[in-house]
């Protein structure tokens, strides 16, 4: 389903927008080999322009119809994490309540740090494989280690 919404207080502030903002909220369920594959969600501020189809999300990607619409995307943080699954992504999924699920949150942004896209993304961990390809490992770029977060509490 594809609709207008007032972004959710999280997706706001992940896309860098008023707490206002209206975003456009697609839900897909890729299938593959006959069944469910996963269960997206994206949001792209209303301010983009852009509306896609439902028969054009089924079809690709957001990420890659934002592109073929010309949306430049500079950079972005993606974040991978594991749950079981509730009763609706059971559903959806066609699996057992509570089976684990892969979820990925991904942010896109463009040159200027305008919030492009975000995305929430869930798959049975059976159906999924996420592979990371390292390379120039004597770099600089690699070797650095990001900042960290201070713990709330002290240890």
């Amino acid at each position: 389903s594809v609709r207008t919404i007032t972004a959710p207080e999280q997706v706001a502030a992940a896309l860098r927008l008023s707490k206002r903002a209206r975003v456009y909220r697609a839900a897909t369920l890729a299938t593959r080999n006959g069944g469910p594959f996963a269960h997206t969600v994206s949001y792209v501020p209303e301010t983009l322009g852009l509306v896609f189809t439902r028969v054009q999300l089924q079809e690709k990607p957001m990420l890659l119809l934002l592109d073929e619409a010309g949306v430049e995307m500079d950079h972005g943080a993606q974040f991978p994490g594991a749950r079981p699954a509730s009763p609706d992504s059971a559903f959806l999924l066609e699996i057992p309540p509570k089976t684990p699920l892969v979820h990925i949150y991904r942010t896109l942004y463009d040159k200027r740090g305008h919030g492009v896209e975000h995305v929430a993304a869930q798959f049975p961990w059976n159906r999924y494989e996420y592979e990371i390809q390292l390379s120039d490992l004597h770099g600089e770029k690699v070797l650095r280690r990001s900042k960290r977060p201070k713990p709330l509490l002290p240890r």
